[in-house]
């Protein structure tokens, strides 16, 4: 699957699901309940309903595998994220595609919900959803400016690890890698190499040639665009 289809799929599942909610005046049982309660402003009732005998479990999910705490996360509710976070919700329970409230928060450039969930014990700020990306890559999506500046140390952490886990940590291997990511104009892997700090936009090699000339000398258009908007 290309990448950019991945992404509209998860900037679709996280714009319809999360805002049917909303839309149910009664909600059916006390999980509804609780998930409509964590997406709207109001924190005296996510208050009562953990109070009431049927509440149910602070983590429990919803169809698509989301928290109440996801919820506040992807409205940008921050008194809600700190009061479920005070009553011990998971800051790293992602719903069924992998995404995290941390992801959501930066998705959707909700800058005080990122900063609170990157200041809760435990947070896993460089947690992957199924297809990869990270909650740095969401908020670069979207050009979320601050969001990326409170995430940028996780960029790299995440990146490292993906060159980890594809058993790419020599630097001669990541060479060329980066050589081969330009020369094919695999801007994906290009990202991943910049990311992690393998490859530094603006500076030149041995002939004094930056990866930008690189790419302009194979013709690969993406990978010149991209290294170009790092200047």
């Amino acid at each position: 699957m290309k990448r950019g289809l991945i992404i509209s799929i998860l900037f679709l599942s996280l714009t319809a699901g999360s805002t049917s909610y909303l839309l149910w005046p009664e909600p059916r049982n006390p999980t509804e309940m609780l998930m409509q309660a964590a997406a709207q402003p109001h924190t005296e009732r996510l208050r009562e309903l953990r109070a009431e005998s049927d509440a149910p479990d602070i983590n429990t999910q919803d169809w698509q595998g989301r928290t109440a705490l996801f919820h506040a996360a992807r409205h940008g509710l921050t008194d809600n994220l700190r009061f479920l976070l005070a009553a011990g919700a998971d800051a790293n329970k992602a719903d069924n595609g992998g995404l995290t409230p941390l992801y959501a928060a930066a998705w959707f450039g909700h800058e005080d919900c990122v900063q609170e969930l990157l200041n809760t014990p435990g947070i896993i700020p460089g947690a992957e959803t199924a297809s990869g990306e990270t909650a740095y890559t969401a908020a670069r999506i979207n050009e979320h400016k601050t969001c990326m500046q409170l995430l940028s140390k996780t960029r790299k952490e995440a990146a490292l690890a993906q060159l980890k886990n594809r058993n790419i940590t020599h630097p001669n291997t990541q060479r060329i890698l980066a050589e081969t990511a330009l020369l094919e104009d695999d801007v994906d892997t290009l990202q991943l190499l910049l990311d992690a700090e393998v490859i530094l936009p603006n500076k030149p090699d041995a002939e004094g040639k930056t990866p930008f000339d690189r790419a302009i000398r194979y013709n690969s258009e993406r990978c010149a665009e991209l290294l170009q908007s790092y200047e």
